[in-house]
């Protein structure tokens, strides 16, 4: 396998939110179990690891602030730029102390 570059992320989820998460991301998969497995086809296809990037927890109640900012469920784009900002604060904290 391929070394990831340093930024690669990769937005997770809860599976016990994943009914709350569905109703806020249309374009999620039915299951979480689907989901997974849609993860790790592509990271495969990447020649990557699932322990080798890294991962940013985006939970609903996060997700239903954009959804109810926005008025609208949110796009993969979206999770992926909210992800990035979460990764960017954790990462300045973390520098801070």
């Amino acid at each position: 396998m391929l070394r990831p570059p340093a930024n690669t992320l990769l937005a997770i989820y809860n599976r016990d939110e994943w009914d709350d998460l569905r109703q806020l991301c249309d374009d999620l998969p039915g299951t979480y179990d689907e989901w997974l497995a849609d993860v790790q086809s592509g990271l495969q296809e990447m020649e990557l690891t699932y322990d080798g990037v890294t991962k940013v927890m985006l939970r609903a109640d996060q997700i239903r602030l954009l959804y109810n900012a926005r008025g609208r469920c949110i796009t993969l784009k979206e999770r992926l730029r909210l992800a990035h900002r979460l990764h960017l604060e954790t990462r300045t904290i973390a520098t801070r102390h």
